[in-house]
């Protein structure tokens, strides 16, 4: 029941903190909420027993770290801005989730801005969370 408690404690500050740092972003989190976020979530999964759903909805993550690796972690997860605040590739390849919003956003519009990218990479992981609720719920290819 503690868990509980500290569990919607920790829900409710990340719905506080991005309502107060919706885009435009004045603070970013750094290390110290991230790592919260990623105890809190593992601790949600093993208490709740759905082991298999958080690793299905790191998925996004598992794609960040194998693009970064292709850069050899030393490229730049940044667009380049254009004057009028639009972003452009900053490489030819894709070496992060950024760089392939970006990538995907520009076959569908002529400019695309931090913005979109932004909402772009929220939709994606909220389709993968849809997604294992479906998967796991309905046991699909789960045995």
């Amino acid at each position: 029941m503690v868990s509980c408690c500290c569990d919607l404690c920790m829900v409710a500050a990340l719905i506080s903190f991005y309502l107060f740092n919706k885009f435009p972003a004045k603070v970013f989190p750094g290390d110290i909420l991230t790592y919260s976020v990623g105890a809190l979530i593992a601790g949600m999964a093993i208490l709740g027993n759905f082991e298999k759903i958080a690793i299905f909805i790191f998925i996004p993550y598992a794609i960040e770290v194998v693009l970064k690796s292709r850069g050899k972690l030393k490229k730049q997860s940044f667009g380049i801005p254009n004057e009028d605040g639009s972003l452009e590739m900053p490489y030819d390849k894709i070496y992060g989730m950024t760089h392939l919003s970006i990538f995907i956003l520009k076959k569908f519009k002529k400019k695309v801005y931090e913005k979109d990218v932004v909402y772009f990479i929220f939709a994606i992981q909220i389709v993968i969370c849809l997604l294992a609720l479906i998967i796991f719920k309905s046991n699909i290819f789960i045995k």
